[in-house]
């Protein structure tokens, strides 16, 4: 479920946050003055906070009117300056929710927000963002629009820098493995059309888009881990053999480029590097049961269930001889 924030105040961010906790539930952040298009999208069943603080008297009605007669959202009010003089009356025009000065500077708990829904005309089953397959979208990046929903297939890359490596080399040398490890990955998963998303200095997230026929990226990561001894020399050349740890998952999120995913909280982004970082081990390679469908003749038996992840079935890759 797409819940639409819809506020010029930067700390809409802040009185949400808590609610990354909660499974099922995709917050997407815009200024108000997105909210005529949201309210005309032909888009499935989605929450929508609208900020009132800013907006002057007949476009703050206008809006009201238009969310009134949106059958696809429910929504309701955020009023941080307590601007509004009668809130019980926004209530009995349909809003689901009334957020006022008072609670704005608590901030919005999964709890609280629970009790909201329950004001609504939906049915929500937590956690139906996970178990339920995302549909796939498109595989062409020129048909992929900031701001709007797409299917990706997620591949979390981190490498394992050891405490010692750490220790003993200066910023200058861990700058350079940090270069190299990105100019290394966006060469070699731009064929397979991904593109390096969320990214820190030693990993993070790259984003395929996905059409529901193949996934390449399976096959990119089985071979980066197979061949990571040539990897180690050829395109490193730090006399050392490299670790790193890789996880794939398919799923849905909001689109941002590299650069501004500041404003994305996802579930499966969330997902995903918990997946990365609390559960995968070093050096190996592990994908979810969703890209079990997809994996290339020749390859099903080279994973083996280690278990499931937060509700989701875990695959790892079998080790090696190296």
């Amino acid at each position: 479920m797409r819940v639409y924030v819809l506020s010029n105040s930067k700390d809409a961010q802040r009185f949400f946050h808590k609610l990354n906790r909660l499974k099922g539930y995709e917050l997407v952040f815009l200024p108000t003055t997105e909210c005529q298009g949201i309210a005309k999208k032909n888009e499935k069943e989605s929450l929508l906070y609208l900020d009132v603080s800013t907006l002057p008297q007949s476009e703050r009605n206008k809006l009201l009117n238009l969310l009134v007669r949106a059958d696809n959202i429910e929504f309701g009010i955020l009023d941080p300056k307590g601007s509004v003089d009668d809130a019980a009356s926004l209530l009995h025009q349909g809003a689901f929710d009334y957020i006022g000065k008072t609670l704005w500077k608590k901030g919005m708990t999964p709890g609280r927000f629970k009790q909201a829904l329950g004001y609504t005309s939906f049915e929500f089953e937590e956690g139906v963002a996970k178990r339920e397959p995302p549909a796939p979208t498109t595989d062409d990046w020129s048909r992929i629009v900031p701001g709007k929903a797409y299917t990706f297939c997620f591949m979390f890359f981190e490498l394992d820098l050891d405490d010692d490596w750490r220790k003993k080399s200066g910023k200058a040398h861990l700058d350079r493995v940090a270069s190299a490890l990105e100019t290394h990955l966006q060469r070699v998963v731009g064929p397979a059309n991904g593109k390096l998303w969320i990214w820190g200095e030693y990993g993070g997230v790259i984003l395929f888009p996905f059409d529901g026929r193949t996934c390449d990226a399976i096959l990119l990561c089985y071979r980066l881990m197979l061949n990571r001894t040539i990897i180690s020399a050829e395109d490193y050349h730090f006399g050392t053999l490299l670790s790193y740890r890789i996880a794939l998952h398919i799923g849905s999120t909001t689109y941002q480029p590299r650069g501004r995913t500041g404003t994305i909280i996802s579930d499966t982004v969330n997902f995903v590097f918990h997946l990365g970082h609390g559960f995968a081990e070093r050096g190996n390679f592990y994908l979810t049961a969703a890209l079990r469908p997809y994996l290339p003749n020749g390859l099903e038996d080279s994973f083996v269930s280690v278990g499931p992840f937060e509700g989701i079935e875990i695959f790892r890759m079998r080790r090696r001889l190296r």
